[in-house]
């Protein structure tokens, strides 16, 4: 099982480096559903030990789609992020987002940039979905060294594997506040 501070990913983060590995997850108990997102972020310094492990999760505040949610998951993650400081106090040179969702991971980094010079239009000619959440994406991911990593779901990865039950638990609780509206 891999460990918390070794990424399966393409892309590595950078070792020697305080860094923060953050593992996102969105859930929605239907499509759309009542849902809710989730992330862990481990803090690992510049030789390799985690120094710092946090969790969040939250509902969602009406009926979403999965990927509205796994969006959702990676904005927090971003904004978190933003404000992390180590136990020492330290900010993180280098911020890596696990995601098991294609539609993130693949989105940010290669599909939006070709969206955004089409004017906000896929190849098809159609609007690209969820440019409000994009839009705040890119936002949070100003002046954040950042890489996108497209890990395997329910694969046994222990951070995954976490923040999907939060996110379960999240679109769960969503649902009973929905019930509990009417």
């Amino acid at each position: 099982m891999p460990s918390p501070s070794s990424l399966t990913c393409d892309d590595k983060p950078v070792h020697g480096k305080t860094r923060l590995d953050i593992y996102t997850d969105g859930s929605s108990l239907g499509n759309p559903g009542p849902s809710g997102w989730a992330f862990v972020a481990v803090a690992i310094d510049e030789a390799g030990r985690v120094i710092d492990r946090q969790e969040r999760f939250m509902p969602g505040r009406s009926v979403s789609t999965n990927n509205r949610a796994e969006m959702a998951a990676a904005l927090n993650a971003m904004q978190f992020a933003r404000d992390y400081r180590t136990p020492s106090g330290q900010t993180v040179q280098s911020v890596t987002i696990a995601t098991d969702s294609q539609y993130v991971a693949k989105a940010f980094p290669e599909w939006l940039p070709k969206w955004i010079a089409r004017g906000w239009q896929k190849s098809n000619g159609d609007a690209v979905e969820n440019r409000d959440l994009w839009e705040r994406m890119i936002a949070a991911a100003d002046g954040l060294e950042l890489t996108w990593c497209k890990i395997k779901g329910h694969s046994g990865h222990p951070e995954n594997e976490r923040a999907d039950v939060l996110a379960k638990a999240a679109a769960e609780r969503a649902a009973e506040q929905l019930t509990c509206r009417r």
